[in-house]
Order: C-alpha cells, then sequence, then structure tokens
C-alpha cells in the first residue's frame, strides 16, 4: 500500500486525501489548524461556499496566468459537483455560487470527516 503525506488540509489538500485514499493509499493529512477544512467552512458566512460555477483563468492572480487553464480543463465544475455528490453533500446554486444544500458549513466537514475515516 502507497503511503501519502499530504500537507495542509485546506479544500485542496482535502480533495488530494480523498482521492488518494479512493485510490488505495494509506493518507496522512498535516494541518496546522485545530481541523482540517477550517478555512473552507467559514466561507460564504458560515454557509460553506464550495465552489464557483463561473471560474476561469481571469478568476486567478499571478504572474503566469496560463499556468491555471490546463488545471481548469483537466477538472472541471461539473468534476467538482460530482465529487460533492460523491461524498454524499448535496448541493444548491444562489448565483454562481455553491453551497450545501442545507445552508450548514458542518455539512461538508461532517461529511469530509467520515468519507476520510471511511477510506483510510
Amino acid at each position: 500500500m502507497q503511503r501519502i503525506i499530504v500537507i495542509g488540509g485546506g479544500a485542496s489538500g482535502m480533495t488530494a486525501s480523498i482521492t488518494a485514499a479512493r485510490n488505495g493509499a494509506e493518507v496522512t493529512v498535516l494541518e496546522q489548524n485545530d481541523r482540517p477544512g477550517k478555512k473552507i467552512l467559514s466561507t460564504g458566512n458560515g454557509r460553506c461556499n464550495l465552489t464557483n460555477l463561473q471560474i476561469t483563468e481571469k478568476c486567478y492572480r499571478g504572474d503566469d496566468q496560463t499556468f491555471i487553464r490546463p488545471v481548469l480543463s483537466r477538472f472541471q465544475i461539473d468534476d467538482a459537483l460530482a465529487l460533492f455528490k460523491s461524498l454524499g453533500i448535496i448541493t444548491k446554486c444562489r448565483g454562481d455560487y455553491v453551497y450545501p444544500l442545507n445552508d450548514q458549513a458542518s455539512a461538508y466537514g461532517t461529511h469530509w470527516n467520515w468519507k476520510r475515516n471511511r477510506q483510510a
């Protein structure tokens, strides 16, 4: 079994750890906050803004805007929504923003922790 350490328990780290665990890896997440996902759980005024339906390279800052194009072409909004569904998170859209159906950030954290522990 492959052993992987993910540094950072933010949205990307949580997604990477779930993906690795689903592929049979033993995953350890190192996070400086008291719990993984703490920052994303506070987005959207505590409702957990999961993603935005209108994501383009113009949404990102940096010296090389072309860097983000291949990333966005490989993991599109439909992939993100499918990931949330696979985690048991039912979503709703308010404008271009995507939230858990019940507007409770804890829904995302609870489902992620359950999936993480179950995959391990």
